[in-house]
């Protein structure tokens, strides 16, 4: 059959020659191995892929938990700080000797507290945490219950005021390019969030919280001894309000989802 003459079966023009849809043997053994390294180039290309989106997966989770510690090594370190300043300014130097009047946060973080809010952060459900008492001699204090409730207001007036550094922060923050950041952006963000939370939580009322030491410091003597009864339900009462997240969720603008 002359080159270029129609035909009904496909025709490979080869080295000048027409022929019919049967490959010369060096012609198909240089197909079959185009191809098969086009498979293994798509082969290597979705691997990749599949890496790439693992670690687009993995990344976020490690950098929640880098700006959850951050932020709650912050939180902590200021609230704690506080209530020593506030003890020794009120005559009590128990705190300072046991070198609490530092913004180390090593020595305000509570390792078991810490560990829990992070399993918190990397699996998003309800959690808390906590970092280790100050230990304050109310006998040592000027001004006996009021100044026991004065040393236990510093803590969260000192995450308010964290609060409100966050947001100054947040509206003055330099430009930082890559992945620094981000994480510096979102530091300041969760700060703030969280600051808000630590001074909200520890104003209830209940022991150990310090808003019962608040409470029973300024109520009068009778009224703080009615108070002091409900000490005993305290912990179940606390238990539920930490896991009623994971029922009702708030978000950041203050809608409640169920």
């Amino acid at each position: 059959m002359p080159t270029g003459t129609a035909t009904s079966r496909p025709v490979f023009v080869i080295r000048g020659y027409a022929s019919p849809s049967v490959e010369p043997p060096d012609v198909k053994r240089n197909r079959l191995a185009t191809t098969s390294t086009k498979r293994v180039r798509e082969n290597s290309a979705c691997t990749l892929q599949s890496a790439s989106l693992q670690e687009a997966t993995v990344i976020p989770d490690v950098q929640a938990v880098i700006v959850t510690l951050i932020s709650f090594a912050i939180g902590i370190t200021v609230h704690e700080f506080s209530h020593t300043a506030a003890a020794l300014l009120l005559g009590d130097t128990t705190a300072t000797r046991a070198g609490r009047l530092t913004l180390n946060p090593l020595k305000h973080l509570d390792p078991f507290g810490t560990l829990l809010l992070l399993l918190a952060s990397v699996s998003g459900g309800p959690g808390f945490g906590w970092g280790k008492p100050v230990p304050v001699n109310g006998y040592a204090l000027a001004g006996g219950r009021r100044g026991m409730a004065l040393v236990s207001a510093a803590g969260p007036a000192s995450n308010l005021l964290m609060a409100i550094f966050c947001a100054l922060g947040a509206q003055h923050l330099p430009d930082i390019p890559g992945t620094a950041g981000e994480i510096a952006t979102k530091v300041i963000e969760t700060s703030f969030f969280l600051n808000i939370g630590l001074a909200a939580f520890n104003l209830i009322p209940l022991p150990p919280l310090d808003g019962f030491a608040v409470a029973t410091g300024l109520l009068p003597a009778h009224m703080a001894k009615l108070l002091g009864r409900i000490e005993q339900f305290s912990p179940g009462i606390l238990l539920l309000l930490v896991f009623a997240t994971s029922i009702i969720r708030i978000d950041k603008i203050g809608r409640a989802h169920v």
